[in-house]
This record gives C-alpha cells, sequence and structure tokens, in this order.
C-alpha cells in the first residue's frame, strides 16, 4: 500500500479515518496553495460485530486497519482512474473543465482530504445516525487536522457540513459571483493562522453543476485572473490570455502566450503557445508558432525585458517568480539587445 506522511493514530487521537496526504501538500496547489478537501462521511456495510453490521454502533474499538486507512485506499483508487461521480465532479470543478490523468494526478498528490465525520454512516441520502459524542469526538479529530496540516483553505463538500462543523469564534463571510448567486464562508484561526473554509454543494448531489460552482473556487483561491495551467511542466511567469487576438486571423486555438520557467529546466525560461486539443487536454503542439504568433511572443518578450506595457494586455501570474524571470534578463542582456537592436534595424 502506498505510504503517505499522516501522523499515527497515537498522534491524531481522535482520528479513526487517517487523511488522504498527496506527496505534493507541502508545495502547495496553484500557485503554493495548501488546500484541505473535507468530504462529509464514508458509507459503510460491514459487519464487524455481532449481531450486523457496525453502524450505528461503529466505534473505533470495532476497526482494523481496512477501517483507518479507508480514506488513503479511496483517493488512491480515485487518482488512479475510478471514476465516482462526486470526485469527477469534483474535479471538474476544480479545473473549470474535464481533467485529463496528469491533471488528476496533480489535484490530489497537492491536497489533504478528510472526512470529517470519524464514525460511518448506513448511506450518503439518510439523517446523519451519530450521537452527540460522536459529534464530540469528531469535532475534537477536525481540530487534531488543522493544527497538524494548517491548510490555507479549506474546501467543504455539502450544507449539512455548514451546519454540523464547530464554528470556534469564526468569522462569517459570502462571496458573491453576478448571475450566479452567493456562497458561504467561515473562517477559522488555528494556532494564529487565519483558514477561511468555503461550502460547495456536494459534488453527489444529483443537480451539482460543475460550471456554476467553478467561479466560486476561483475566486476564494484568488484565481480570478489567467486561467492558465500552473502545475505542469513549464511553469509561467508571465502571460497574455490569447485566444481572441488569436482567432482574429482566423485561428483560435492557441490560448495563451507565456514565459516562464523552461519545460526541460526550471532555472531557465522558456516562451510558450498554450493550445488545446478538441479532447480538451493540452495539444503536443503547443510549441509549433505560426508567424503571427512568433511575433506576438516576439512583443510579449520584449515588453517584458524593457519592463513595458503591450498592446497584448500582459499580466504577471506568479509573482513569487517575477524577480527571477528580471534577474535573468538583466543578466542576459546582453544576449538579447543586439538582436532587438537587429530587429529595430529591419523595421526601419
Amino acid at each position: 500500500m502506498r505510504k503517505t506522511r499522516e501522523p499515527s493514530l497515537k498522534c491524531m487521537a481522535k482520528i479513526n479515518f487517517r487523511p488522504w496526504v498527496g506527496k505534493n501538500y507541502e508545495n502547495g496547489l496553484f500557485n503554493g496553495k495548501k488546500i484541505l478537501v473535507l468530504g462529509e462521511s464514508h458509507y459503510c456495510i460491514n459487519e464487524r460485530g455481532e449481531g450486523g453490521r457496525c453502524n450505528q454502533v461503529c466505534s473505533k474499538n470495532l476497526m482494523d486497519e481496512e477501517c483507518f486507512n479507508q480514506t488513503i485506499n479511496l483517493i488512491e483508487d480515485v487518482k488512479q482512474g475510478w471514476r465516482l461521480r462526486t470526485f469527477s465532479n469534483f474535479e471538474r470543478t476544480m479545473f473549470g473543465k474535464v481533467p485529463d490523468k496528469d491533471e488528476r494526478e496533480f489535484l490530489w498528490d497537492g491536497v489533504v482530504f478528510y472526512n470529517y465525520l470519524q464514525y460511518a454512516q448506513s448511506g450518503p441520502t439518510r439523517p446523519l445516525e451519530q450521537d452527540t459524542d460522536a459529534y464530540k469526538d469528531s469535532e475534537e479529530a477536525f481540530k487534531e487536522v488543522l493544527e497538524t496540516y494548517l491548510p490555507d483553505y479549506i474546501i467543504a463538500w455539502g450544507m449539512r457540513l455548514y451546519d454540523i462543523t464547530p464554528n470556534w469564534g469564526g468569522e462569517s463571510s459570502l462571496i458573491e459571483i453576478e448571475d450566479n448567486g452567493e456562497a458561504n464562508v467561515w473562517t477559522y484561526t488555528i494556532k494564529g493562522k487565519r483558514i477561511p473554509t468555503l461550502f460547495i454543494y456536494h459534488p453527489c448531489y444529483g443537480g451539482y453543476s460543475w460550471s456554476a460552482w467553478h467561479p466560486f473556487i476561483k475566486k476564494f483561491l484568488g484565481l480570478d485572473g489567467i486561467d492558465i495551467p500552473t502545475w505542469l511542466s513549464h511553469k509561467p511567469i508571465v502571460a497574455v490570455d490569447y485566444q481572441k487576438r488569436d482567432a482574429q486571423v482566423g485561428a483560435g486555438d492557441a490560448l495563451y502566450l507565456s514565459i516562464g520557467r523552461s519545460t526541460w529546466d526550471n532555472d531557465t525560461v522558456s516562451a510558450k503557445i498554450w493550445r488545446e486539443a478538441p479532447s480538451g487536454a493540452w495539444s503536443r503542439q503547443s510549441e509549433d508558432i505560426p508567424l503571427w504568433r512568433l511575433l506576438d511572443l516576439a512583443i510579449l518578450f520584449i515588453a517584458t525585458i524593457k519592463n513595458k506595457r503591450s498592446v497584448l494586455g500582459e499580466v504577471v501570474v506568479n509573482e513569487s517568480d517575477e524577480s527571477f524571470l528580471k534577474n535573468l534578463i538583466k543578466k542576459d542582456v546582453d544576449l538579447y539587445n543586439p538582436r532587438i537592436e537587429e530587429l529595430i534595424r529591419l523595421l526601419k
């Protein structure tokens, strides 16, 4: 079984279902954001006690390693391609599209996933079946998880979670999306760190719309700018939302232009054209450069090295790497200037 860095039950005494901890969680997901995905509960019909299934008498003394590792094993299966509507809907919510295999792995490798209730339920549509002590244990376990992993953001599944999770003196707020309503946010303070929690409809809900919830995720995580991938081998630093301009010449399949850390060496920079294949995946032909795109890349490059704004409307998509880019450009300025001068001479 896959090894994770979850703490032992000895040091997280109230936790029955060990959380899934992605191997890249400490590096963060989108632009370094550490995200905890909070589910509601596990469902179980196993018979581990006399007289029938564990629930409603599900208790820690009836559990074994299969129980303790249920969350970890579930997400490992999802990551490897097991298609469950709940998780497929959530993946689409996060990316705003149907993700490919690499994107799914990127998502689950970058988050912690944890179910709030620490005692199994008999099914998804029934009323929650725990008693007061079980809720108290689950609250204490949740606090252990937050204190251990200290996420930057929590995305919580379901309005029932909004009702049963503790408030701990937190702060309530709303995220509003024009023509799309509003969503609840509750901000905890754990070990002096503010941790906002966005409550979305449960992805298993029959009327769930991942396209409707994606804008809330973007706004909550501060991803309102260009929706360019930051998790692939090329790491964009400066980028252009390029599709409309590309469409003016009858194309439109090039979505972005970017300059960032290169695919082959993250200590160097490269330019990239982002093309989307009909399947929705990123095209392997993304580096094939038609002439008008080559010129627009030249505009983006010159605007970047001269620290000026161009008609392309470029934006900085990774502020933490902006100084890295500027320093590298400054170091290699003698390499670039003769080429720029030659362009100027040719255009006279």
